[in-house]
Parts: C-alpha cells; structure tokens; sequence
C-alpha cells in the first residue's frame, strides 16, 4: 500500500504504530462533520440541485467506507491498492467533465481526514492528478475499463513518486511500488464495474460518454 505521509516529513513507522484506539475518536470527529459540510457544498455544483446532491453524498459516503477499509483491515498490506486513489481515478475517467476537479479534491479531503499520517497530502495530489487529466479527456475512451485502470496506475506511480520525494521512500522499492499500482488499477476497474450497476440516481458521478 502506498505511504502517504505529512508533508512536514512523517514516518511509515508512525502511521504503522498508529492503534485504533488513537485513530477512531479522531476519525469519530472528522467524519461526523465532514460528511454535513462537504454536503452543504454539493449544492453549489452545476446541473439540477437534486440529484448533484445525491451523487456527491453517494461519493463522501463510499469514500469513507473504503477510507475506514484502507487504513483498517489494509493498513499493513504495503502493496495493496490505494482503494481511495482507485475511487478518484474511476470517477476522473467515467465522471462528467463538470465537477471532476471538485471530485477528486473532496475523495483526497476525506483520505486525508482518516490517513492519520497526512495533512493534505492526498487532497493536494488528487487535484493535481484531476488538474493533469482535463487535457486527455478528449483522447481517453472514457467508459472503457482499461482507461480506468490506466489512469489508477498513473496515479498510484505518481503520488508514491512525490510521496518519496518529499519524506523518504523509507523501504519501499520500485518493485513495491509498482505491484501497488496494478493492485489499484484493478481495483478502479472493479469500482468502476460496480458502481455503474448501481441505480441511476444513487450512482456517484454522472456518465461521462464515449
């Protein structure tokens, strides 16, 4: 699993180190406020307020669920996927153009509220990750499974990459790092996969096309 750390120069072996019973009151407070604040937000999206509504909250919701699994039952698995990278990278590709940016951003928010080695390191990453994809929407088959993955890999490459470059690459390798990511691709393609099924009003972003 990818190390996001502090940008001020955190440790894996703090994160590690970290009990459940120092991280869930803290993860207590930060969900049970983030969730009505960030759903005051969704009304200042585009299109109708309803169902903008709607999906923003399925994403925080689905977010927190997998932030909750990554640093839970994943936190020692150091190859496995970044479940909430996974996430942001399915809804850049598959999502509408409109409110992209604003998606990834807030999926990074809740990571950053639950990955108790980090302040704003995957909101921060996730932007730029969003930021970079906007000039390959129009080249990117955007419903197909593979630009998913794709893109999840990228990600997974990129944000270890800067992660290393800002605190240490500690013990991981590129080999490590790599596994990572194919791990998160497939995991954006089965999120992907999944989350189309669900009923049009609970989907968590809007069909992007072609």
């Amino acid at each position: 699993m990818p190390r996001k750390q502090e940008l001020t120069g955190g440790t894996e072996e703090r994160r590690r180190l970290g009990t459940r019973e120092a991280v869930l009151p803290i993860l207590f407070l930060r969900c049970s406020v983030a969730p009505l604040l960030l759903f005051n937000l969704s009304f200042l999206m585009k299109s109708t307020v309803h169902t903008s509504a709607v999906r923003y909250v399925m994403l925080i919701l689905i977010a927190l669920a997998l932030g909750i699994l990554q640093y839970g039952s994943f936190a020692l698995w150091v190859t496995g996927p970044d479940l909430l990278l996974a996430l942001a990278a399915w809804a850049m590709v598959d999502g509408t153009e409109d409110g992209m940016v604003m998606r990834a951003w807030l999926i990074g928010l809740v990571a950053d509220m639950i990955d108790p080695g980090s302040i704003c390191f995957h909101s921060l990453t996730f932007l730029f990750l969003a930021v970079a994809y906007l000039p390959l929407r129009s080249v990117i088959f955007r419903t197909r499974v593979t630009g998913w993955g794709a893109w999840a890999m990228i990600g997974s490459l990129t944000c270890n990459l800067i992660d290393g470059w800002i605190a240490g690459f500690g013990d991981a390798t590129g080999w490590s790092m790599l596994v990572s990511a194919l791990w998160t691709a497939l995991a954006a393609m089965g999120m992907g996969w999944l989350f189309r099924g669900l009923p049009k009003a609970l989907q968590p972003v809007g069909k992007g096309g072609a």
